[in-house]
This record gives structure tokens, sequence and C-alpha cells, in this order.
């Protein structure tokens, strides 16, 4: 929905059409949310074909992207496709904003509001099952309270219910909309992490208790450390690694030990600290105190770094981002215009230099008498087109 939606809105209001390539799992969802938009459009007095839906696989992409047909290219996905995309519209020089992976850190201080910052994480991870580009990937937790924050999360994350959702909503996360490359990519991550010394806690493998669909178990990995590929690597399920750090230093060099930088989250008391902590750790957004509120302020630009993308859309950036900027002068005042001084007009005069040399000094020099000396240079100059005086009056030659 946010994916499809953001960007629409950021490319109506600033006056443009729209085209939307969905992802070939998500093309049914797309279709209906476009028919809102349409709705809406036509309620309002405008054409609903401004927005159109464009489906099919990876060829349909990259016709869009390499021929030239648009303006300006949104691209949310990977951050391999997002090079590919990057590299296909470099061919017509068209410009894109690249919403790419993230691997957003989640810090919880020894000084936060231990209660409130479990209530958020837990929804930080396992919200649509781990499958959201802000979705919190790392979870960095204060030595001395790092028992504590596993001994409460543990009985939670098992806790959670799992199951396809057939009659209401008591399930708490689905599936894998990707399916079985996705529990595979899941798989080989933790795996890797148990490998290298990690602790798993709870999941770690496929729900082979619900018969129909991709379910991976909510997972706790903790003893996480950035050499992990589940530490570097988008996991994009549900999958929680824990990290533990043991003053503010360390927990910046490990926050941006890693290659994305799409958003972030601070928890601590001490506003101070927490702000400091934002300053230093690597990341295009960031919440203090809370998770993702970014991303309901419509007015707040939304984007990443280093690997999660570049360039915006909402805030002011996005809209203008959608605009075809032109810089326009004219004249303000009635009656005056441009003209060029007689000895600078084409052909020039033999006093030309001699005049820029004054006009020049007239309004950087430091006295008026100099200044004085300028204009009256100038207007002998505007008289006389041949002579030019011995000294300018800054001590020129």
């Amino acid at each position: 929905f946010h994916n499809l939606m953001n960007p629409v809105i950021s490319s109506l209001f600033s006056g443009n059409a729209v085209v939307v390539k969905p992802s070939e799992h998500s093309t049914w969802s797309s279709m209906w949310f476009a028919g809102i938009i349409r709705r809406v459009l036509k309620h309002h007095g405008h054409d609903p074909n401004l927005v159109q839906i464009v489906s099919g696989e990876a060829d349909v992409g990259q016709t869009l992207v390499s021929e030239g047909l648009v303006d300006k290219i949104f691209f949310t996905g990977s951050t391999a496709v997002g090079k590919k995309v990057a590299l296909a519209a470099a061919a017509t020089l068209t410009p894109v904003v690249l919403e790419l992976g993230g691997k957003d850190p989640f810090v919880i201080c020894d000084d936060a509001d231990f209660s409130q910052a479990c209530q958020l994480v837990m929804r930080g991870v396992f919200q649509n099952a781990g499958q959201n580009c802000i979705g919190v990937e790392r979870v960095f937790v204060q030595d001395s309270i790092h028992q504590k924050f596993t001994d409460r999360i543990v009985p939670e994350v098992k806790a959670l219910r799992q199951r396809i959702n057939v009659d209401g909503w008591e399930v708490d996360v689905g599936a894998m909309t990707m399916g079985e490359p996705a529990l595979k990519h899941i798989q080989r991550l933790v795996d890797d992490a148990v490998a290298k010394g990690a602790k798993l806690l709870c999941g770690g493998s496929r729900n082979t208790d619900v018969t129909h669909g991709a379910f991976y178990r909510p997972t706790v990995l903790d003893n996480v450390t950035s050499d992990m590929l589940v530490a570097q690597e988008e996991v994009f399920g549900p999958v929680m690694s824990i990290f533990s750090f043991k003053d503010d230093d360390d927990l910046v060099a490990l926050a941006n030990a890693c290659p994305f930088a799409l958003g972030s989250s601070v928890f601590s008391l001490n506003t101070r600290r927490a702000r400091a902590l934002t300053k230093r750790i690597d990341a295009g957004m960031a919440n203090i105190n809370d998770f993702g509120v970014n991303y309901l302020a419509q007015s707040l630009p939304f984007g990443g770094m280093k690997q999660s993308g570049y360039d915006k859309f909402a805030g002011v950036e996005g809209l203008r981002g959608c605009c075809m900027v032109k810089a326009v002068t004219e004249d303000r005042f009635p009656g005056v215009r441009t003209t060029i001084p007689p000895p600078m007009q084409y052909p020039m005069k033999k006093n030309a230099f001699a005049f820029v040399q004054e006009l020049i000094c007239l309004f950087y020099e430091p006295g008026w008498l100099h200044m004085a000396d300028n204009v009256r240079n100038m207007m002998v100059m505007l008289v006389f087109r041949s002579w030019s005086p011995g000294v300018v009056s800054s001590g020129w030659h």
C-alpha cells in the first residue's frame, strides 16, 4: 500500500501523470489501490486515467526504465535490482529515486523506558512478518539490561500466533510474500549466524505446522556480531537479531558497521544522549523514543543513504523532486531595463576594461571618497570613449 501510494501522491500533487509497475507478486492489490486513487480523482473533477497500472515481470520494468518513456523513476526494492534500474536509466539520463533495502537499528539504552521499548521492538520486527523496508533488523541492547531484555522478549515471541487468516484477526505473523525463495534466504542467514556463534533462543526454521503457504517461525537470535551474514544482509523476515553494546562509542561503531542506512530508532530518556546518538548513527531517518513514526508524517522527506539508496520522496523535497525546476527572471520595476554601458557595447571601446575596473571598485572600495572617484571616472568615460584614468582609485594600473 505505502510503496504504491507515497510516490503516486507526490507525483499527482506536483502535477504529473503516473505509471505504476508493481511487483508480479502484488498485481491484484495494486490494481485495487489504484482504483481508490482513480475514484478520488474522478470525484474531484480530474481525469482518473492520470494513474495507470502496468503489470508484468522484469521485462516490463526494463522497458519502462530504459526506453526514455518517463520523466522520473521511483524504485522501491532490493539493492541489487536498484543498481540495475539506475544503470538502465543512466542511458537516457532519467533521474531515479532509489528506496532500497534496510538494516534498521533499534537501540535500547540502559536509561530507556524499558516497557515502551519492548512493545515497539516487537512491532518493529514482526509487523508484516518483517517484510518492511523500515522494519527493525538489528536490535542493540546495552549490556547492563541485556539479560532482562531477552527474559522478557523470548516468551512474547514464542506466544505469537502464526497461521492462515481465514476466520478473523487472531493471527500475529503471516507468510512470506516471496514464497520459497524467501524461506531459503532467511534460513541461510539464520544458519550462518548460529554456525558463527549466535544463540538461537526460539524459532529458526520453517513452520511446518501450517500446511499451506511459506511461513517462517518468529525467531530470536542472541549474541549476534557484525561478521555474520544476518548483520550485513537484509533479512526481510520475522527474525530478531540482538546485539550487545557497552557504551555509546561501542554502539555507534556496531550500528555503522553495515552497508545499509535507511531508518533508525534510539530509546533513551536522556534527550541529549539520544540526540547525540542519532547524529552519529548512519541513517536517512531517525526516531527518538519511537519507531517508524516519521513514515506517518508526509511533511517529512523519506529516503536513505549508502546501500539503502538515494534521493527522497514525500516532504517538500519529494514534491520539488517531481517538478521540472526552471529559473525565470523578469524586470521588477516598469521602465527599468538592462542595458550595456556604451564603452562595453560591441565593438568595445578602448576604455572598456578601465570602465569595468572602475565599476568593480565602486562596489568594493573601502571609503566614500574612493567611490566618488569611481563614479566621476565612469561618467567621464561615458562622454569621452577613448579616455582612461591613469590609475584606478583602488590603485589598479
